[in-house]
């Protein structure tokens, strides 16, 4: 089962609808607080859950955690996100970092040490950021480290399918 976590605002919904597509089987996604996500171009998605409604929960019953953000990374740069990716981290399940997610990771400490790709293309200015944080950065479509997986989205999310 997947999880697909999303911001209320800031995703592109291509992203996401291709990530649907892509994975092809059951998934729930969650925003903060439960809110209805609104995509860059419109798309509204109601969520299946809130972050601490899956953190509430005693079991992780989730293979593989999907952030999907652009600039929204912001709005899951908190506690119960961090939290959440930790208990990915831990088991260890496949956490899949699209587009700008990594940023999240990174300043939340998930790369630390690490190495990694974004969407370095239409977002150059964050690569000190990634440095800062301790993440080596490649320019690759798609690269996997350890448990964690990142990808610059849009054009290269079909990659990902052979890394679930």
């Amino acid at each position: 089962m997947n999880l697909i976590l999303i911001p209320r605002r800031g995703f592109f919904d291509e992203d996401l609808l291709n990530l649907a597509e892509i994975i092809n089987q059951r998934f729930f996604i969650a925003t903060k607080n439960r809110e209805i996500a609104i995509g860059k171009y419109g798309t509204r998605v109601i969520p299946d859950f809130s972050i601490y409604e899956i953190l509430k929960s005693t079991i992780n019953a989730f293979d593989n955690l999907f952030i999907i953000a652009d600039e929204g990374w912001k709005d899951l740069y908190d506690t119960d996100t961090k939290t959440l990716i930790a208990r990915f981290s831990v088991y260890p399940r496949k956490i899949f970092a699209i587009s700008l997610a990594p940023i999240l990771l990174a300043k939340s400490g998930f790369l630390s040490g690490k190495i990694a790709t974004y969407n370095n293309k239409d977002f150059p200015e964050y690569e000190k950021l990634f440095m800062k944080y301790g993440v080596r950065l490649v320019d690759f479509p798609v690269f996997k480290h350890e448990n964690i997986i990142t990808c610059k989205g849009r054009e290269t999310l079909p990659l990902i399918k052979k890394y679930l």
